[in-house]
């Protein structure tokens, strides 16, 4: 698999312009044409705005400033708009940020979003936030921690693995990623600690792409992989992670946890997930 088509999430959150700075990074780095998605929805309203949803008034006020936000962020991006060194197309939707996501995401090999922070317990349990792009992307998604704008290529890379296909998709579309590194770690988790078939043809498969990786195994239920896989990027001194990912209702991974919200929300590299 080759990148040719980046999507970048644009909207009103403090991370849209290092967001965007790391996809032209990316995107001059596979020489592939960047769109730049702003969804005019404000991804939090203030609380004081909660209670007037169904207000003419209220409707007015959203409209108003999500114009006037649209107009600000776009003069941000006029220096990179008039830019030539990457081909670059502005989008602007209205509606709601993970369903214009989803449906732009199936024109691009690879979409960017950011970590979201979710404030309060209504949030965690029913907003469909934009990190929430990588349980429902039909392309590969790749989730900034907080701040993150670097545009070139890791490094180091580490996988969690499982036999399933969302770990299988999700290695497949880091291929690109994993061709330039100079180093890959293989992390496994189970309650055996021990190597089994599947974990040697991965590492096959790898080896016949041309990607030298070594493999690490841990023991633990899948209910900690996350920690695990986290600790074994900090260790590594990786620069991006890579794993499948499966999802579960907002509350199940409130009251029970689950690796994949786990890394979502606590990565401090770059997150390439499919589902």
């Amino acid at each position: 698999m080759s990148i040719k088509s980046i999507l970048v999430h644009i909207a009103d959150d403090e991370d849209h312009l290092a967001r965007f700075k790391a996809a032209k990074g990316l995107a001059a780095c596979f020489d592939a044409h960047l769109t730049a998605l702003y969804v005019t929805s404000p991804v939090h309203f203030k609380a004081a705005m909660v209670g007037r949803g169904a207000s003419v008034g209220y409707e007015r006020e959203k409209v108003a400033f999500a114009e006037r936000k649209m107009k600000e962020i776009e003069n941000e991006f006029r220096e990179y708009l008039d830019s030539n060194d990457i081909d670059l197309e502005w989008v602007v939707n209205d509606g709601e940020h993970l369903e214009r996501l989803t449906y732009h995401a199936c024109f691009n090999d690879l979409a960017i979003v950011s970590q979201t922070e979710e404030t309060t317990l209504e949030e965690i349990i029913a907003h469909s936030l934009p990190d929430q792009l990588a349980l429902h992307s039909p392309c590969p998604t790749l989730v900034l921690p907080h701040g993150w704008d670097k545009g070139g290529l890791p490094e180091r890379v580490v996988i969690g693995w499982k036999p399933s296909p969302a770990a299988n998709r999700a290695l497949r579309g880091a291929m690109p990623f994993l061709k330039q590194a100079k180093g890959v770690r293989v992390v496994t988790v189970s309650e055996r600690g021990k190597a089994d078939a599947h974990d040697k043809s991965v590492m096959m498969h790898l080896e016949r792409h041309g990607i030298q990786a070594e493999l690490v195994h841990e023991t633990g239920i899948d209910r900690k992989a996350g920690h695990i896989l986290l600790d074994q990027a900090a260790s590594y001194q990786a620069e991006m992670v890579v794993m499948g990912g499966f999802s579960h209702s907002r509350l199940h991974d409130l009251v029970v946890g689950s690796a994949t919200s786990h890394v979502l929300h606590y990565a401090e590299v770059p997150l390439l997930m499919a589902h």
